[in-house]
């Protein structure tokens, strides 16, 4: 069936819009904003629709480096000191306490 926009009724009973499905389907895909009401004894049991739109791939990467280079930076500092002293120090430490096994 071929109709323009203005001749596609925005209410149809359901045998009607399971006999024009594949059609509906087309015509979603280049009007996403129309809805269809699929009604059954003068009751709506469905909308059809087409789905929302999906962000293009990448955008949420790209707010967040924005975000990212709006933050004001830290200084870091260019000497990296050992807590608490080196691990070969941790470890004589723990195997001077643990007794027995030496």
């Amino acid at each position: 069936m071929n109709k323009k926009m203005g001749d596609w009724p925005s209410e149809l009973n359901v045998s009607e819009a399971r006999r024009l499905l594949p059609s509906l389907i087309h015509f979603l895909e280049r009007h996403p904003d129309r809805i269809f009401k699929i009604k059954q004894r003068q009751r709506m049991v469905a909308q059809l629709q087409a789905p929302p739109r999906l962000a293009k791939s990448g955008l949420a990467a790209e707010r967040l480096l924005r975000l990212a280079k709006k933050r004001r930076s830290k200084k870091i500092s260019t000497t990296i000191k050992p807590l608490n002293g080196s691990s070969d120090q941790k470890k004589a430490k723990v195997l001077s306490t643990r007794p027995g096994k030496f």
